[in-house]
């Protein structure tokens, strides 16, 4: 019987418990895009022995964004069933139950068995600890690692300088660190100083020198070699050294201070908040039923005891920290440990809950130890001796029950979810508050389209995992928060054939912003499965609207948003209306938020809008909302410079950069207006006239083109993007009396080569398409646009236009050559 009730039997029943909670959640459904699909693709890619290959996209990309052991770990499992996801969710399940053990053991050292027990079902009940163990996520096997990194330190602490054993079990700890997550490079540099300052100088050098080593070696590899080879969008150094919350102008440090303040706030509601309640209010909002019986038990209970459960957790890890003093020598690696950790992700410019979990560990650690520490006072007090084993077990309740109901609502949502996604899904968005995770069934949108098209079509979608059901079709993964002009011509380029979008909480589609915005392209819904919308993509061939809605309630609220965004340029202040309006019916969703504060710029309105772009720095993963939203804050400060510098030339100039990055970003409208105030700064500021011909010209507008290039050729009539527009402008008369087609052709490979010198590359490109829709196997515009592709790194398209010349000309050695040359970037 004594053997029963001893703590290593609860922790297997415990183990057990969690490890059939998470089969009963197995499903295909994938929380974290496209972080998962990342990892499972390359895991597939080893499974093959082809390396860390992501052959998903038209091009094919070997930059790892992420450590690159978890997806080796991954392998196996891929290995006896391929591309699939379930597999990859039961190994990382594993490396869950395998944490849950080794927290344990770890825990056990510094308590005992019973509060280390404690710990263990604090941990495993934990939102966090289930979901990045039921998911295809690198944090539980970090965790893992993290904890035996603790393990292995300690230990070293007790043996003599160059124990190699000790040393050497030390060292991998730290290798399995850095190579599972970037942020272990701060548990090197944690080790380090922590040998040093146990006076271990040999074992500091050595696992400085073996970590580093290796590690530079998969540096090299990934950023050097692959990453100038394939300039990859997403890259860490990137992100980390890039400027996201300041202007370009501003130095590195202010830049890093203002995203420290902006963490800061985030994460101190964050972390210790974790180990009493789960945040049902809004972070988990769209991965459990809010109108869940339990959980509005819960909720309605909690406030009853929430004040005093607060104070007896942070009364618990004031305490833990007072008497960890007493082993500080044990256990200083911890808080060395802690600001390594700490510092990049204060200087991480995007903010996630994941950053955290590894310090959500040691202060599980602390608040054992308090715990125990005053559990310990009152047994040596006679009239509290009674109360103290109760009021423990009481308290442990408090903090396990709301994660155990969480727990319970989580697994039965993805239970439901598992036996029949698309009928569930399609329930669950009859409800009020659904989880809207669970509303979106992609791999049945997958299985629709590689059912319904040719193997050759591209498809467009956020939804990184409809990769494991197309068939091999290829996919562009792509936030849905792109430019408007960077979503058009990534249309254009790769001839998309479908994109996936999915309706989000409030009612909007992902992409209804840019489709409305979309100047080249018209989108037909082909399907729906619960919030998944599959559209097949037309020309929109002088077509006024992009995307036509049903008249059903929530189409009339998606009618309302498109139009407004659709029309954010012409009127402004309708659209910044309406999107306040929305904003009050349906709440202050980000889409909402954001295309408000861009129609308060358009307006002039510019600190209020600086105001809404800078809130999206507390938002959590809003990476694209921030990256846009700085864009428009540098615009916004060159605006303001403008109106301040002295000169009328430097006003002038200042404000035709601003016109150029609007029209970079595809605010064409906004470009002229802009344009038009330098102009009027200075009626003989040469660029404002000529690029507003170009701009106008773009636009459609032919009669405002021409004449600002008029007014531009009688300032410098020599000038050489003069003489290329009096070309243009001679090609398009010639066109209006002109109906042969290879006379046609012939115009607009004029207009083209024009575009072309003049540096307008993008319209150069609409130029050789609109003569392939005359003649499609016309040499010189397939020549063109395979140079003109390659300039932009979209080696898939050139590849295409290549094989096409081919195809003309097989015998030609260049294209031969070219041929070859881009078949390795695919």
């Amino acid at each position: 019987m004594k053997k029963l009730i001893r703590p290593e039997f609860f922790l297997a029943l415990l183990c057990i418990l969690f490890f059939a909670a998470g089969l009963a959640s197995l499903n295909t459904m994938v929380v974290y895009t496209p972080d998962s699909a990342r990892y499972l693709i390359w895991a597939n890619s080893l499974a093959k022995f082809s390396g860390f290959e992501d052959s998903s996209a038209p091009e094919l990309s070997r930059y790892v964004v992420h450590g690159p052991l978890y997806s080796v770990m991954l392998a196996p499992s891929q290995m006896i069933f391929p591309n699939s996801i379930e597999a990859g969710k039961i190994a990382t399940l594993l490396f869950g139950v395998l944490a849950v053990l080794v927290l344990f053991v770890w825990l056990k050292e510094k308590t005992s068995g019973w509060y280390a027990l404690l710990g263990c079902a604090l941990f495993a009940t934990n939102p966090m600890t289930f979901i990045y163990s039921t998911q295809i996520l690198s944090e539980i096997p970090f965790i893992v690692c993290f904890l035996l990194f603790f393990i292995a330190g300690e230990k070293i602490i007790q043996e003599p300088d160059g124990n190699i054993k000790t040393a050497g079990t030390f060292i991998v700890t730290i290798l399995l660190c850095v190579l599972t997550r970037e942020i272990g490079i701060a548990l090197l540099f944690a080790a380090v100083f922590f040998l040093v300052l146990q006076n271990k100088y040999k074992s500091a050098s050595i696992a400085f020198g073996v970590t580093a080593f290796i590690y530079l070696l998969w540096f090299i590899r990934n950023e050097i070699v692959i990453a100038s080879f394939e300039n990859p969008v997403m890259q860490n150094s990137k992100v980390f050294w890039g400027h996201l919350y300041t202007a370009t102008n501003a130095s590195m440090l202010t830049e890093f201070a203002v995203r420290c303040v902006s963490n800061i706030k985030v994460y101190s509601a964050v972390l210790w908040r974790a180990l009493y309640f789960p945040d049902y209010f809004n972070r988990t909002g769209t991965l459990i039923p809010l109108d869940d019986p339990i959980i509005v038990l819960t909720k309605n209970i909690f406030p009853y005891i929430e004040y005093e459960l607060v104070c007896c957790t942070i009364g618990c890890i004031i305490l833990g920290l007072w008497s960890a003093k007493k082993s500080l020598h044990a256990m200083s690696l911890m808080p060395i440990t802690c600001i390594c950790i700490f510092i990049p992700i204060l200087l991480y410019p995007i903010n996630d809950n994941r950053f955290m979990f590894p310090l959500f560990v040691i202060l599980l650690l602390v608040l054992l130890l308090g715990l125990k520490y005053f559990i310990d006072r009152l047994k040596k007090s006679a009239g509290f001796r009674k109360i103290a084993v109760p009021g423990c077990l009481c308290l442990a309740a408090c903090w396990i029950l709301p994660q155990a109901a969480w727990l319970e609502s989580y697994v039965s949502v993805n239970h439901a979810f598992g036996q029949s996604p698309k009928t569930f899904s399609e329930h669950l968005i009859q409800q009020k508050h659904y989880p809207e995770v669970f509303s979106r069934p992609v791999g049945i949108a997958g299985k629709w389209i590689a059912s319904h098209s040719d193997s050759s079509v591209i498809v467009l979608s956020r939804w990184k995992e409809l990769t494991f059901t197309l068939a091999g079709r290829k996919l562009i993964q792509t936030d849905a928060d792109i430019m408007p002009d960077v979503f058009d011509r990534c249309m254009r380029d790769y001839h998309v054939s479908y994109l996936v979008s999915v309706i989000m909480n409030g009612g909007v589609g992902e992409f209804d912003g840019l489709m409305s915005q979309s100047r080249f392209c018209c989108f037909r819904r082909v399907f729906c499965a619960g919030t998944v919308e599959v559209y097949e993509i037309d020309e929109k061939n002088g077509r006024e609207r992009s995307i036509e809605f049903d008249s059903s309630y929530s189409g009339v609220m998606r009618t309302r948003f498109s139009d407004a965004c659709r029309t954010i340029e012409k009127d402004p202040q309708h659209a910044s209306d309406e999107f306040n309006h929305l904003e009050q019916e349906y709440g202050p969703f980000r889409y909402f938020v954001f295309e408000s504060a861009v129609a308060k710029e358009f307006l002039g309105q510019m600190d209020s809008a600086v105001h809404s772009f800078e809130s999206f720095r507390s938002a959590p993963q809003a990476g694209a909302y921030i990256h846009q939203g700085w864009y428009h804050q540098e615009i916004i400060s060159r605006l303001k410079a403008a109106g301040l510098a002295a000169a009328s030339y430097d006003r002038a100039n200042r404000y035709y950069i601003a016109a150029v990055n609007y029209w970079e970003m595809g605010y064409r409208l906004q470009a002229l207006k802009i344009l038009e105030r330098s102009f009027r700064e200075d009626t003989t500021f040469f660029p404002s006239l000529i690029f507003q011909s170009v701009f106008s010209l773009e636009n459609g507008d032919t009669l405002a083109a021409k004449e600002f290039y008029k007014k531009a050729a009688s300032l410098n009539t020599g000038n050489k993007l003069i003489t290329k527009l009096r070309s243009v402008w001679n090609a398009f008369d010639s066109l209006h009396s002109s109906p042969e087609k290879q006379t046609v052709i012939r115009l607009h490979l004029r207009i083209a080569a024009s575009y072309r010198s003049m540096g307008v590359n993008e319209m150069a490109i609409d130029e050789f398409e609109k003569i392939l829709k005359i003649e499609g196997g016309n040499i010189d515009a397939l020549s063109a646009l395979a140079d003109l592709y390659e300039m932009k790194q979209r080696w898939y398209p050139a590849y295409q236009c290549t094989r096409r010349l081919l195809l003309a000309d097989p015998n030609n050695i260049t294209w031969k050559e070219k041929c070859a040359e881009l078949e390795k970037r695919l």
